[in-house]
């Protein structure tokens, strides 16, 4: 909506006479004859204004339409503002969410994990000595039975409580870290009892896998809110 009072210069709490005025002054200062250089469109928007205003019944009608826009102005702006605090809420719960299930169950699944790979390399080296050492090979089949211990704890942690959906992507790749190490300790554990070689190689690769997926799940962590370092 046009704002007549600003283009006449007067306040909304002008008198009739003060536009009145205001209006003339403003028609000789704009005329074409005395200002060749003046606006068509800021005439045209001078002689409008003063049409509404001059007028005691236009300029009542106008300003109970002034009023209700700027009221209406005021509660969009009003609107906007709670929209953008809810979202901001909604938002920080969201993240709490996250970081909740990030530390209960995240955290020592990953823990869990770890304990299954980390020592892989060096107790598959170390049997690589003598395959048909009976002292490292128990020693091999000591190091699966203890991963599968830590495997179920991870996979108890895991099912023990459902991932938020900002967190479903890395659920999933939980979940499919230990299909890789459950599979290969499977392998591992049949080497063991045949020494099938090819048991022995798809089970190193399935814990490469793992692994692969274990530095995926730790980079997109970092990128959470709160957990750059």
């Amino acid at each position: 909506m046009s704002d007549h009072y600003a283009t006449l210069g007067v306040s909304p709490s002008a008198s009739q006479q003060e536009i009145k005025l205001a209006y003339r002054q403003l028609a000789k200062q704009y005329h074409p004859d005395r200002n060749a250089k003046a606006g068509h469109e800021r005439i045209i928007a001078i002689n409008a204004a003063y049409e509404v205003l001059g007028n005691a019944e236009e300029r009542r009608r106008y300003d109970a339409l002034r009023g209700s826009s700027r009221q209406s102005a005021t509660e969009r702006t009003v609107a906007a503002q709670d929209h953008y605090r809810q979202q901001r809420r909604r938002q920080g719960d969201r993240d709490e969410a996250v970081e909740r299930w990030l530390k209960r169950v995240y955290e020592p699944t990953q823990a869990a994990i770890g304990k299954i790979l980390r020592p892989f390399r060096a107790e598959l080296t170390a049997l690589a000595a003598d395959p048909y050492d009976d002292a490292l090979m128990a020693a091999f089949e000591s190091y699966i039975e203890r991963s599968r211990q830590y495997q179920a704890q991870a996979e108890r942690y895991l099912q023990s409580e459902p991932a938020p959906a900002m967190a479903g992507a890395i659920a999933r790749l939980l979940f499919q870290c230990l299909n890789q190490t459950s599979d290969a300790l499977d392998e591992l554990e049949r080497y063991c009892l045949g020494y099938n070689d090819d048991c022995l190689r798809d089970g190193r690769e399935m814990m490469r896998i793992a692994q692969r997926l274990r530095q995926e799940l730790q980079a997109i962590v970092r990128q959470q809110p709160g957990r750059s370092h």
